[in-house]
């Protein structure tokens, strides 16, 4: 039986005391802790968060409008060219130049009007923006609107 590659550093045994007992620099011991796909750090916090969305309504609400952004997203945004390989920004779709607001703006315009779609809400919350926002921005940006 063979080890998953994010596993070969720790190997069944505690990561911290791994890390001292094969005098790993930092750069590794600083990928497998924070940033590999199955880091130490990672995996704690998926299980604390998970922890949280179950004791808490708020939360577990945020959570439920933040998985369904990314659909909503698909339907009425377009993805805005990013070069420096950070999270998608998402602008509406049309062409021609916008006004950007601020979002304190955007939040008071957004709760004078209807909302009972969240499609239009997402489209008219980026059409108010003017400018390109991550998915989580725009996912605490709604949260405001209630």
């Amino acid at each position: 039986m063979t080890s998953a590659p994010w596993a070969a550093p720790v190997l069944g045994r505690a990561p911290f005391r791994a890390y001292s007992e094969e005098s790993l620099p930092s750069r590794p011991i600083r990928y497998h802790s924070f940033y590999a796909w199955r880091s130490v750090t990672r995996e704690l916090l998926r299980d604390d968060y998970k922890k949280s969305v179950a004791r808490d309504p708020v939360l577990r609400w945020r959570d439920e409008l933040y998985r369904q952004l990314g659909p909503a997203l698909g339907r009425v945004a377009e993805p805005a060219p990013s070069a420096d390989g950070r999270a998608p920004r998402w602008v509406g779709r049309g062409s021609g130049p916008r006004l950007a607001r601020a979002e304190a703006e955007v939040i008071h315009l957004l709760r004078r009007g209807p909302h009972d779609d969240l499609d239009a809400l997402v489209g008219r919350a980026l059409e108010l923006l003017g400018r390109p926002i991550s998915r989580s921005a725009l996912c605490h940006l709604l949260a405001e609107v209630p």
